[in-house]
């Protein structure tokens, strides 16, 4: 399967479908979060909702990375002000070049057909609307984590919440990258898939994510001086590294469900 998987791989353009999302990543991620702060900002104050968010978002970027998100929000918040709910879902719309890029590279791989060009445009914000999903259940999880830590209502409740929060920080980034990468799978590419492939294509994409991740942000840490070389542009370009190895993984697992499907 390896080397069938390592032939298609160059028979697909992989690597360049996985440049393309990386640079759709870059238009699409800033209106995400923007709209993802607009709508929390309903609730709470603006700088908590930004705060909120780059907590979020903390367990799947590097640190470079999540600096210049989170600078680049300020600025972006700071400029438009308080964004209300029509707006929020103009942002939303915004988003949509990323799994629109996806959807082309997932639908070269798996042999799909494209949709009516209405019904692409509603999967691809029905994704990102589930991308925001995501994000809130890991907001509202660090936000239960965090009262029940600073209020604990007795010892056994605090020691619990300890063990909970520690079990949750590792736990928690694991099963909605998960989720993510089976909803993706499922819905963005135009093409029935097995039961059994699609279980191995998340599989299969979640552990190279989780590695990827591992290497690549012990890379920054230790090795890297991308500082030195790009300066102001470094958080930029971490960022694109990032968003497309994380492409490449998510293409690599289509391509096992491929092989697995026309294996029967």
């Amino acid at each position: 399967m390896v080397a069938e998987v390592w032939r298609r791989m160059g028979r697909d353009d992989v690597l360049i479908l996985a440049s393309a999302t990386a640079y759709a990543a870059v238009l699409s991620v800033f209106p995400l979060l923007v709209a993802a702060i607009a709508l929390l900002g309903l609730f709470v104050e603006q700088a908590a909702a930004q705060e909120t968010v780059i907590r979020a978002m903390r367990p799947y970027l590097p640190d470079q990375a999540l600096v210049l998100v989170r600078d680049t929000l300020q600025g972006i918040v700071q400029t438009r002000g308080a964004a209300g709910v029509i707006s929020a879902v103009g942002l939303f719309w915004g988003a949509t070049a990323l799994t629109g890029s996806l959807r082309q590279g997932l639908n070269r791989v798996l042999g799909g057909t494209p949709r009516a060009f209405w019904r692409l445009k509603l999967v691809d914000l029905g994704m990102v609307i589930l991308g925001g999903v995501f994000l809130s259940l890991s907001v509202l999880g660090s936000a239960v984590l965090a009262v029940l830590s600073v209020r604990p209502v007795a010892a056994i409740v605090e020691r619990a919440a300890g063990t909970l929060g520690q079990f949750a920080a590792v736990v928690g980034p694991v099963v909605l990258s998960a989720a993510a990468f089976f909803v993706a799978y499922r819905f963005l590419p135009n093409v029935r898939l097995r039961g059994r492939s699609l279980l191995w294509g998340t599989l299969t994409g979640m552990v190279l994510f989780e590695l990827l991740k591992l290497g690549f942000f012990w890379y920054l840490r230790t090795l890297a001086r991308y500082p030195i070389v790009y300066g102001p542009l470094a958080g930029l370009i971490v960022f694109m590294v990032w968003t497309y190895l994380v492409s490449v993984a998510v293409l690599l697992g289509a391509e096992v469900m491929a092989v697995m499907e026309a294996h029967g």
